[in-house]
């Protein structure tokens, strides 16, 4: 509970600001712990950061564990229920996506989304495909965060289908 009070305050705050201006005094007074409960749980808020999109980073992979069809039946019905994700988590992913320096993040995402569906090696590591794939998946993130960008204007179910239709081209052809 109190580790859950600390992600919130700090999400909440880099909604706001940037996380270099954010302190371990302002995170404490929104989540109403004193200062030697945060170091309890983290050496510093970069820590508590970490902790945040790798719970994040954890959900892309859940995801991927949940089937091994990769038709386009499944494929979309797994797009949509990250979407679904992703909508029910707004504020942490226009964080993570659109407000907080995203370079890393998006990195860390593309890297886990390649590892787990073994995208570089499907092809015997031939460079085209892989960029083929991080073309995709660094596609898939920019759209995100237009979408979140925009209030989410349009359903999980027909952003799945864009973006399924659009990362089959790219593959395919690829």
């Amino acid at each position: 509970m109190t580790k859950r009070l600390m992600k919130e305050a700090l999400i909440d705050l880099m909604d706001q600001k940037p996380l270099e201006k954010i302190t371990v005094t302002e995170i404490c007074k929104i989540a109403d712990v004193n200062r030697s409960t945060f170091y309890a749980y983290y050496e510093d808020i970069s820590a508590l950061m970490l902790e945040i999109e790798n719970e994040v980073l954890e959900h892309v992979t859940i995801y991927a564990d949940n089937f091994n069809d990769y038709s386009d039946k499944r494929m979309l019905e797994v797009f949509e229920e990250f979407f679904d994700y992703v909508r029910d988590n707004a504020k942490v992913f226009r964080v993570l996506i659109i407000r907080h320096d995203n370079r890393n993040f998006n990195r860390r995402m593309l890297d886990t989304v390649m590892e787990k569906y073994k995208m570089s090696l499907e092809h015997n590591g031939e460079l085209p495909a892989k960029y083929t794939y991080i073309y995709s998946v660094s596609g898939v993130i920019g759209i995100m965060g237009e979408w979140i960008d925009s209030g989410f204007a349009i359903s999980s179910k027909k952003l799945a289908k864009m973006v399924w239709q659009m990362c089959v081209k790219a593959t395919r052809n690829g």
